[in-house]
């Protein structure tokens, strides 16, 4: 893959399919566990997993960016930068 850099067998994978359907929105969730058994939330998680480890082109992680938004840690607390706390 010319976008990245020598990457496992999985990693390739999950860019590659991730990539395919960007034009059509996402990959549906049936296709995502099918092909690596997990859900569409842990297929999110994991791709961010390996953009965020490798030297990928920029325009294909703000395509990804954009058709696969990077989840907040359902722990994360929200933020209130700006507000008042009345």
């Amino acid at each position: 893959m010319s976008d990245c850099q020598d990457l496992p067998r999985e990693a390739r994978e999950l860019i590659t399919l991730a990539r395919q359907w960007i034009p059509y929105g996402r990959v549906p969730a049936e296709l995502v566990f099918q092909t690596f058994g997990i859900t569409e939330h842990q297929f999110v998680d994991r791709l961010w997993a390996v953009v965020q480890g490798t030297r990928c082109d920029p325009h294909l992680v703000r395509a990804l960016s954009s058709t696969y938004p990077r989840r907040r840690p359902h722990w994360a607390a929200p933020t209130t930068r700006g507000s008042s706390p009345v």
